[in-house]
């Protein structure tokens, strides 16, 4: 199996391999983009969502994995993760 490959095909765009190892990417969700990290076969690890796809990608292009993303994300969420409001979330 190429598992660059396989995202690739399902709609990953900004695909990427950290220094350290964990494969990111972003992906069009209902509402949002999502910069997701940590991807393989059976998902992800944990995800950061944006509102447009071209911060979502600027985010993935340029981050090197440690801390938050840059730019405007919203919410992070995730396995083994507390939620997360970023600086993109609009307070109600």
């Amino acid at each position: 199996m190429n598992l660059e490959a396989d995202l690739l095909a399902h709609g990953y765009v900004a695909l990427r391999q950290l220094p350290n190892g964990r494969w990111i990417g972003c992906h069009r969700m209902i509402w949002t983009w999502g910069l997701f990290i940590g991807v393989d076969e059976f998902g992800y690890q944990e995800r950061y969502c944006y509102e447009r796809m071209e911060h979502a990608v600027a985010a993935a292009l340029t981050w090197n994995g440690e801390g938050r993303p840059p730019g405007p994300w919203i919410k992070r969420r995730g396995v083994n993760v507390a939620e997360e409001l970023g600086p993109g979330a609009v307070a109600s």
